[in-house]
């Protein structure tokens, strides 16, 4: 049926690797992407780095795109992504997932090899992971963008101020709250906030209430799920969380308990909270 299709008339796109066969390279083979003139949105699904590297230089002849997905379980060579980001700097919305997981790195990020010389155009960003000092690098070249997600590594670098940020959603492990604190004071716009952990530290209610009061006044929606596993005082946590300040803002605390078998004889509980305010 693809002989069919008029790639003139297309505007967004979809294309996956299904069942161990290569679909993204039986089209490669019949079109031309740049014949995809007026694309907007293209998504790549389980994309492969051998065809990666045969579009990333035929991608910013698209020049309507606005949109481009693209989930792989493999790591692309530094250059190759390097040259990714730098080419399609026009877009507004890039997502480059991996599917080892959202702790996972999609690729291998380097970004003091990019060349960083003008602004790119990009509103929402998700990739992983970055560290802080990447970050900082690569912020003041973003001065459009709105809302970000990965999975990010603190460190030791100065956080770069972050005004026109309005969404973020972050993945992160073994980080307490003065990481967390130093980070929110940069976004004193953010209005979305979604946090997945498996730090036990962070379940906190009057931390938070400090952070989100002092730091985050505009926030209108925050999510923290976490996830950990041991002995706590899980009441404790739940219980940190029925102040006025988290009542008044219909908060949502749930847990969900279940059992992990580590070994026949060793038998572990999991446990899941989620808290919730929109």
């Amino acid at each position: 049926m693809l002989h069919l299709v008029n790639p003139s008339h297309v505007i967004s796109l979809k294309l996956a690797n299904r069942w161990d066969r290569n679909q993204i390279n039986s089209v490669i083979r019949i079109y031309s992407i740049d014949t995809f003139t007026q694309v907007r949105s293209l998504t790549f699904d389980l994309l492969n780095i051998t065809n990666l590297e045969e579009i990333v230089d035929i991608l910013p002849s698209l020049t309507s795109l606005v949109s481009l997905t693209i989930t792989s379980n493999e790591n692309p060579p530094s250059n190759i992504y390097s040259k990714l980001f730098y080419r399609l700097r026009h877009i507004k919305r890039l997502r480059l997932i991996s599917l080892r997981g959202k702790l996972a790195c999609w690729g291998n990020i380097d970004i003091r090899q990019w060349r960083l010389d003008t602004p790119y155009n990009f509103r929402h960003l998700q990739i992983n992971p970055l560290n802080f000092s990447h970050f900082s690098l690569l912020f003041p070249y973003l001065p459009h963008l709105r809302s970000i997600e990965t999975s990010l590594c603190f460190g030791t670098t100065s956080i770069p101020y972050l005004p026109n940020l309005r969404s973020c959603i972050l993945y992160f492990g073994f980080y307490g709250f003065p990481e967390l604190s130093d980070f929110f004071r940069q976004c004193p716009n953010l209005k979305i906030l979604k946090l997945e952990t498996t730090g036990i530290d962070v379940v906190n209610g009057q931390q938070w209430e400090n952070i989100l009061t002092r730091a985050l006044p505009r926030l209108q929606h925050f999510n923290l799920l976490v996830e950990f596993m041991g002995d706590y005082d899980v009441e404790s946590c739940r219980t940190s969380f029925q102040t006025q300040f988290w009542i008044q803002r219909a908060t949502q605390v749930n847990l969900v308990e279940s059992h992990m078998h580590i070994a026949p004889d060793d038998i572990r509980t999991v446990y899941q909270m989620t808290i919730d305010f929109d």
